[in-house]
């Protein structure tokens, strides 16, 4: 993907934009163990709540190219006989109502989350959009090109809210507000397919990752069956020692 596609991509994850139309995932503990799951409906959520999550699944698209964001190519032989790319054909093509294909990736997903570094939620959307070419006047077709469907997943650790104090009007003192969970940024994403050419390329997906150090190939190893290139830290570090 190229950093237009990426942008055009990024202005459809707005609730006045988008087709996601439910969120799924499931709640992962520090031992890989999936406790909870579930599947909210953006129709029947707050507004806010809505705009929340598609906030988190549109972090999975930030940063650049080639450090936070790569591209992993699938080989022809993957795309042909391995049970992972099979897989995310099977959500994308189901839009995730594949209930069998679901539990797999969320099993895939925590065997592939690092152990001991607390409790993580996973979330994963099916959207699609519609590919409308473009006049040299800058208008756009009444009729799209193609459609360009898409799963978009991501991973958020979950963190402790320390107990506060807040001040309440009504009897003029402070009191103690407990605390709760919240979801943090997302640590790792993918796209897939990619968006190449305005439009899918099954032979690749976009991996997002908030560490650069290469953190993340444990996860892209049992979700891909693909090792991660060298981390962009370690070509700048290799490259400062070359210089």
């Amino acid at each position: 993907m190229t950093e237009r596609e990426l942008r055009e991509i990024r202005r459809h994850f707005t609730p006045d934009k988008t087709n996601i139309t439910a969120v799924c995932g499931c709640i992962v503990n520090d031992r890989h163990e999936i406790v909870a799951r579930f599947n909210q409906s953006t129709a029947l959520s707050d507004q806010s709540e809505t705009e929340k999550l598609l906030s988190l699944l549109k972090r999975t698209l930030s940063g650049g190219l080639g450090t936070n964001l790569l591209n992993l190519a699938f080989s022809a032989h993957q795309t042909e006989h391995s049970d992972e790319h099979h897989l995310l054909m099977a959500l994308k093509r189901s839009a995730l109502k594949d209930e069998t294909a679901l539990e797999t990736f969320y099993s895939r997903v925590a065997e592939g989350l690092p152990e001991g570094e607390g409790n993580h939620a996973v979330l994963i959307a099916s959207d699609t959009y519609d590919v409308f070419t473009r006049f040299r006047d800058g208008e756009r077709k009444e009729v799209s090109e193609s459609v360009y469907s898409c799963i978009i997943a991501c991973v958020c650790p979950i963190k402790d809210l320390k107990p506060q104090l807040t001040f309440n009007a009504s009897d003029n003192v402070f009191h103690t507000l407990t605390g709760g969970a919240v979801l943090g940024t997302p640590e790792m994403g993918f796209l897939f397919p990619s968006f190449d050419g305005r439009t899918e390329n099954i032979y690749n997906t976009l991996f997002y990752t908030h560490d650069i150090t290469g953190k993340g190939e444990a996860f892209v190893q049992k979700l891909f069956g693909l090792s991660l290139p060298m981390p962009a830290a370690e070509q700048k570090e290799n490259f400062d020692d070359c210089l």
